[in-house]
């Protein structure tokens, strides 16, 4: 009878041992961390790059502290504002133009900064991330970082052009300059630059081939040659009037008239400026850098003529500006999370964005050829990369130095570019200090420009 209780009762007591211990593998499967929400923590953990020391870099925190941006920008209003006093008295419009292009600026900036974390959330979740070659061999150079995130200021740039444009023509009363042909010249120039994101993006997604690249261009030109409305001829300088012979319709009385000439060398200004930025490439904080100091050249001689007593001179530089101030203000916020060490990757979508925004204010602007000056260390990186690009001699994917992991420094290699040329002259250094050397030769360029300008303005040549 005892035996029979004990086998009844064994099977129920295996049902028991076997729940309990059912109930402590579900309690410690839930005190541990499930293996699916521990492989997605891998990427995020690696989503942005350390330093080459080991030291990790914390995602939320930019590279420059947020207050002394805050008060660049804020600068760069104040600027907008005094001069903007200083000829209230002769351009009421000058006046509340400036004051309305800082304002959108500053808007610009900050919603670049709430927009780029959110860009770089979703590459990394399309795994649309690289690795930063400048830092192989080290751990900070193991860690993915999201790519292509130009695409931000992009967005926030031609949402804050049209913003700014609506504004506007709210305000606008009857003794504004800015007629319709100046609005209409200012939607071509964002209708180009959204074109050049486009192309951007997709060429950091597909890898377009480089033929796209120098065709696709071209087309994005063509709002800004649809809404050309000024003249195409060119003032001779006295000192070359003597070596240009008299041609009715060509050349009369010191004005040569270039006609489809002219327009065909504003889509070169505007195909080279675009393709340029990308070639002079490939350290943290070089693209948006040089980007960004060119722009603020460009906008220093904007200010310099907005209340010129030529009234299409001063509508003309208006409308540069207009484009420049909140191209730049992107560009700087895109620099804090691009410098170094780089927590994000412009890609070519950037890129792209600045160089078809700088030759478009320079063309609209009429100062293509101060502008070409500005571009003086990319048109020489080109011509210099011209064997490699042309194949003459072989050329890697990547023309960048050789990142020596015992001294962290950056030795050139034989690539023809600006960037090993400088390594190869001043010898190995650090990325971030090379990348200060490059932007160090685009401030003396654009201290040459203007240089060049006022020597030839002397002589009776305005650029």
């Amino acid at each position: 009878m005892a035996g029979k209780v004990d086998r009844a009762a064994s099977p129920r007591r295996r049902s028991a041992a076997a729940a309990q211990s059912q109930a402590g593998r579900q309690k410690e499967k839930e005190q541990s961390p499930s293996p699916r929400r521990t492989s997605a923590a891998k990427p995020q953990a690696k989503s942005f790059a350390t330093q080459p020391d080991g030291r990790a870099i914390p995602p939320e925190s930019p590279s420059r502290p947020l207050e002394l941006l805050s008060l660049l920008v804020f600068m760069l209003a104040a600027i907008f504002a005094a001069l903007s006093y200083k000829h209230g008295a002769r351009s009421q419009h000058v006046t509340s133009h400036l004051i309305l292009l800082a304002a959108v600026s500053v808007a610009v900036f900050f919603a670049t900064m709430r927009v780029i974390p959110v860009c770089v959330s979703y590459h990394m979740r399309k795994n649309l991330v690289g690795r930063d070659i400048n830092k192989k061999g080290t751990q900070g150079g193991e860690g993915s970082v999201p790519e292509a995130i130009g695409l931000a200021p992009g967005i926030v740039l031609v949402s804050g052009a049209l913003v700014y444009q609506t504004l506007m023509l709210t305000l606008r009363t009857d003794t504004t300059p800015y007629d319709e042909a100046w609005h209409m010249e200012f939607n071509a120039g964002v209708v180009s630059v959204l074109f050049m994101v486009l192309l951007g993006f997709v060429d950091d997604v597909l890898d377009i081939p480089w033929r796209a690249k120098i065709v696709l261009p071209v087309f994005s030109a063509l709002p800004l040659l649809a809404s050309y409305r000024h003249g195409t001829d060119v003032v001779v300088p006295p000192p070359l009037r003597a070596y240009v012979p008299e041609v009715p319709g060509i050349s009369v009385d010191g004005i040569l008239y270039l006609g489809p000439i002219y327009k065909f060398y504003m889509v070169l200004v505007v195909v080279f400026c675009s393709n340029s930025i990308n070639i002079l490439a490939g350290c943290n904080g070089v693209e948006a850098g040089q980007s960004f100091v060119i722009g603020v050249g460009a906008l220093v001689l904007n200010l310099l003529n907005v209340c010129s007593d030529d009234k299409n001179t001063a509508a003309n530089h208006m409308l540069s500006a207009s484009m420049l101030a909140p191209f730049l203000a992107a560009t700087y916020a895109l620099l804090m999370h691009n410098w170094y060490p780089s927590r994000v990757f412009v890609g070519d979508t950037y890129t792209y964005l600045a160089g078809m925004c700088l030759g478009a204010a320079g063309v609209l602007g009429h100062f293509s050829e101060t502008m070409l000056i500005f571009f003086a260390p990319q048109v020489f990186n080109f011509i210099y990369s011209v064997p490699q690009l042309l194949k003459i001699v072989p050329c890697p994917r990547h023309r960048l130095p050789t990142f020596d992991t015992k001294t962290g420094l950056l030795t050139a290699t034989p690539n023809y570019n600006l960037i090993n040329l400088l390594l190869h002259i001043f010898g190995p250094c650090t990325e971030k200090d090379l990348t200060i050397r490059v932007l160090v030769v685009q401030v003396l360029s654009i201290a040459f420009g203007f240089g060049v300008r006022r020597a030839l303005y002397e002589l009776g040549w305005v650029l």
